[in-house]
C-alpha cells in the first residue's frame, strides 16, 4: 500500500469514529445502546475478567466475568449459565 493509501484510511476512520461519538448513532442510523437501557445491563461498561484467588488465569481453561458471562475452552460463549454463542455453528457442526 502506498502511504497516501494509508493516510485516507486513516482520515476515513477518524472522520466514522467522530460521527459515532458525537451523534450516539452508527454510521446505519441505529442508536447505540447505553448501560441501563432495556436490554442492556447497567454495568455494561464495567465487566471484568474474574481471577482465581492466585489472580491468575483459572486452570480448567475457562474464563469467568463479572456480568456472568463464561467461555468455555472450546470457545462456547455462556451468559447466566445458559449457552449464549457456539461458534462451531457458524460451520453447520
Amino acid at each position: 500500500m502506498k502511504s497516501s493509501d494509508l493516510i485516507l484510511i486513516a482520515m476515513a476512520a477518524g472522520v466514522l469514529l467522530f460521527v459515532v461519538t458525537k451523534t450516539g448513532k452508527t454510521p446505519l442510523g441505529a442508536a447505540m445502546p447505553t448501560p441501563g437501557q432495556a436490554g442492556v445491563p447497567a454495568n455494561a461498561g464495567s465487566v471484568s475478567e474474574i481471577m482465581n484467588p492466585n489472580g491468575g488465569a483459572w486452570s480448567n481453561g475457562w474464563q469467568y466475568f463479572s456480568d456472568g458471562t463464561s467461555i468455555s475452552p472450546d470457545g462456547k460463549y455462556y451468559y447466566q449459565g445458559n449457552l449464549a454463542y457456539d461458534p462451531a455453528s457458524l460451520f453447520g457442526n
